[in-house]
């Protein structure tokens, strides 16, 4: 079970850490607002994350002998998201060795992006609150630890989507099916 959730979650994870050096690459050079890297960054996380599909199909056809139950589907899905996980965090942390003025520049870009999103006339109570929030931010991107729970917590959500629709379809039905035609309840 180790070797399919180490290959694609490995997968996974690089393909993560690419879309990511690519869209802070272009928010830093001004290709991409901020507010498109949210969008680009989930559509990379599904597009990465459906590594997921095929390391539960792998292990599927590979070692459960084409049958794998919903629960295992799950199991292996969410450890793939872990993998994936840390090495897209490691990822990110490469990124602002490679670009030590990135940070500053992400810092000073949302801050402006959230205090334009605020109803104006904007109040300085208002304005201290949000650098209050990003300081605190900025302090957690700071820590690799806390940047590993960071990155966990942004793409489990959708790790846990994606392994559930992909547990869902590659689940074993032939014991469903057996269980039909002897009149039991599925």
């Amino acid at each position: 079970m180790l070797k399919p959730i180490l290959f694609f979650g490995t997968l996974a994870g690089l393909a993560l850490a690419a879309f990511g050096w690519l869209i802070f690459s272009l928010c830093f050079n001004g290709h991409i607002s901020l507010g498109q890297t949210t969008t680009f960054g989930y559509a990379g996380m599904l597009i990465a994350l459906s590594m997921i599909f095929f390391g539960i199909r792998s292990y599927r056809d590979r070692k459960g002998g084409g049958r794998v139950s919903f629960w295992k589907a799950v199991q292996i899905g969410l450890m793939i998201t872990l993998v994936a996980s840390a090495i897209h965090s490691a990822g990110y942390q490469a990124y602002q060795i490679w670009n030590p003025d990135f940070r500053e520049f992400y810092y000073q870009k949302f801050t402006e992006h959230l205090v334009g999103e605020l109803e104006q006339p904007a109040t300085q109570e208002a304005i201290d609150g949000i650098k209050r929030q990003l300081s605190m931010i900025r302090t957690i991107s700071e820590t690799p630890l806390l940047t590993f729970v960071f990155s966990v917590a942004t793409l489990l959500p959708v790790g846990i989507i994606v392994t559930f629709i992909s547990a869902f379809i590659l689940r074993d039905r032939k014991d469903q099916t057996e269980q039909r035609r002897d009149g039991s309840e599925t």
